[in-house]
């Protein structure tokens, strides 16, 4: 008996999963529910394995882009919802720190080298714009990667309800809305006394809360809560860099940087590259250490920090107070440019 040496490629599908994942996608792409869901016709299906929801959207109204998103869970459906309502500048950043799996359908060579073989095993010739379907894995901290066994399981699901839940909402585009409970949404569940297998209920979304439990050495906070204060305001943020890390063939990081400016010389103090190792939650405990960490190097403590997003304000609020250094919530005035520099510099 011969056992098949796992290559550094493989996520667990089968050939058998994947021509279920592509006929499911073939009927989607000749449903077009794209042209009469707008993205927020969201709707819940419950997953068959677990407690977990996952979440579907439907884009391609606007003709650019036509796909099926899934988000797991209440907290990465949040994440979405901001990035809806973020400015459009704010909104490449948010991307990054969302976790979906994704069907797009775009042109061949549109895919992953492996989904290529792929659909070259399977015998697929497919005709006409955006056809050919790609199914990806975005995670906070990662690389754009092919799904593995368990997001493919939530991709299917969720385009076997959408191909019910879409002809319905054509007839009535308020389906997915409670007439009732505006916090609660359509979820698709699973029942086995039906003939279907599958019922309607309106779901309260749990509203998406974190506890930061953040906790700083006292030597690192002693290395700078002595120094004198100067008269200095800085700028601090962290954000996805867009070059990936680590060897090829395997799914490569996304570190995000901590960057720290003065806000009158645009001069950069330092950065720190992070990196999601469990949560993005963990990742960002890390900020206040590493903002230390810069400013011991400087031996400076200023008189005020501002930061733009709402979690690096959270976890740096009990180190400014601390250190008696204001922190401003404002809209950031020369960190931007400073990144925009360094990252037309990384591309070279």
């Amino acid at each position: 008996m011969t056992t098949q040496k796992k290559n550094k490629d493989d996520i667990g599908l089968t050939l058998e999963d994947w021509r279920r994942l592509h006929a499911a996608a073939a009927q989607v792409r000749a449903l077009e529910p794209w042209l009469w869901m707008e993205e927020d016709h969201i709707f819940g299906v419950q997953d068959t394995q677990s407690d977990q929801v996952l979440f579907v959207s439907v884009s391609g109204m606007l003709g650019e882009h036509f796909a099926v998103a899934v988000y797991p869970g209440a907290s990465e459906l949040a994440r979405y919802q901001l990035l809806a309502h973020a400015p459009e500048a704010q909104q490449p950043d948010l991307f990054f720190d969302m976790r979906q799996i994704l069907v797009s359908f775009g042109k061949k060579s549109d895919l992953h080298p492996q989904e290529k073989n792929l659909v070259k095993q399977l015998g697929l010739t497919l005709k006409g714009a955006n056809a050919w379907p790609s199914f990806r894995s975005y995670r906070p901290g990662f690389f754009p990667w092919v799904v593995d066994a368990v997001e493919a399981r939530w991709l299917l699901l969720a385009m076997e309800q959408l191909l019910v839940v879409a002809p319905r909402i054509a007839h009535e585009p308020s389906l997915v809305f409670s007439a009732v409970d505006k916090n609660a949404m359509l979820t698709r569940m699973p029942d086995a006394h039906l003939s279907g297998g599958w019922r309607d209920e309106f779901l309260t979304v749990p509203s998406s809360t974190h506890r930061l439990q953040i906790h700083i050495p006292p030597e690192q906070i002693g290395a700078v809560r002595f120094l004198p204060q100067q008269a200095l305001h800085l700028e601090v943020d962290v954000f996805p860099l867009r070059t990936p890390t680590g060897p090829l063939g395997v799914r490569q990081q996304l570190p995000y940087m901590l960057m720290v400016v003065d806000t009158a010389s645009m001069f950069v103090l330092g950065f720190e590259m992070l990196f999601v190792q469990s949560s993005l939650e963990d990742m960002w405990l890390e900020a206040p250490a590493k903002l230390l960490k810069i400013l011991a190097k400087n031996k400076l403590r200023p008189a005020s920090l501002t930061v733009q997003r709402f979690w690096l304000g959270t976890v740096l609020h009990q180190l400014c107070v601390t250190l008696d250094i204001a922190l401003r919530s404002d809209p950031l005035s020369v960190l931007p440019e400073v990144r925009r520099d360094m990252e037309q510099m990384l591309r070279g």
